[in-house]
């Protein structure tokens, strides 16, 4: 039987589409089950991970439900998957790491390329940026992808859900033609993960830190519109200028479909 994947957050936004993407090409997905294996549980994870074996392990877990563990955001987001790529790099199991756009203050002058400097020095972006360097020492041969803002349209936490969330709260979405964010589609974001992991049918990517984003040209509020033309969404649109910044992540290294493959209001 072929080894299996192990996945952190495999029930996450990401982690289902990445399950399911996974078992239709024949390879077994494992989520980590936090409850039976805590979080920094440096023995427990060991004994776990021998007794699984997998092939390659998946770090996408976030602290995204408060659960009472003192200083929880950093611990999740920064010190465990330091710990799980040590732990990994020691049985020659592969790894990859999500992170995320944020490790970008909104000062840097896009677009983003992977020669440009991550400077975030707060919160969720900084943590990242930190395990980020943590899973580098421990695991050389590790993955690290940089993710922006996510479409997903089964649910989940991604930017439909927030769209909606908006338009219930204010009755309107305020959408700034001067910010061209990092966004891709889930089941983009995910393909190009098993591509990079060698788990798509070509060989695995030279490790680092890679770059993924299907945000060629168009600005947030154009990607709102072409949402709800393709949704059938009533959305209020009330477009502006007041957030400037070209968060576009562009590597050749890598490339996603762009937006308007899946919303074709954007090709015209």
């Amino acid at each position: 039987m072929t080894n299996p994947v192990v996945i952190t957050g495999a029930s996450g936004t990401i982690g289902t589409e990445l399950v399911d993407a996974l078992r239709r090409l024949g390879i077994p997905a494992v989520g980590w089950n936090r409850q039976e294996v805590p979080p920094l549980h440096a023995s427990a994870a060991a004994a776990y991970l021998d007794r699984i074996q997998p092939r390659y392990l998946f770090s996408l877990a976030v602290a995204s439900q408060p659960t009472g563990i003192e200083d929880e955001g950093w611990r999740i987001n920064a010190d465990w998957p330091g710990q799980l790529a040590e732990l990994c790099s020691q049985r020659g199991i592969g790894f990859l790491q999500t992170s995320t756009v944020m490790v970008y203050a909104d000062t840097t002058k896009g677009p983003i390329t992977p020669a440009t400097e991550p400077n975030a020095d707060t919160g969720y972006g900084y943590q990242k940026l930190c395990s980020e360097q943590y899973v580098q020492q421990a695991h050389p041969d590790a993955l690290i992808v940089r993710i922006g803002w996510q479409i997903g349209l089964n649910g989940g936490n991604s930017m439909i859900n927030r769209l909606d969330q908006l338009m219930a709260q204010d009755g309107r979405i305020d959408a700034s033609t001067a910010w061209m964010p990092a966004v891709s589609f889930i089941p983009d974001t995910v393909a190009a993960m098993l591509q990079l992991a060698g788990l798509g049918g070509s060989p695995a990517a030279a490790p680092g830190v890679y770059l993924l984003d299907s945000n060629q040209r168009w600005n947030f509020a154009e990607i709102v519109h072409g949402l709800a033309a393709a949704l059938g969404r009533d959305w209020r649109v009330h477009e502006n200028t007041d957030f400037v910044f070209d968060q576009r992540m562009q590597d050749p290294r890598i490339t996603l479909p762009g937006l308007d493959a899946r919303l074709p209001q954007l090709a015209t």
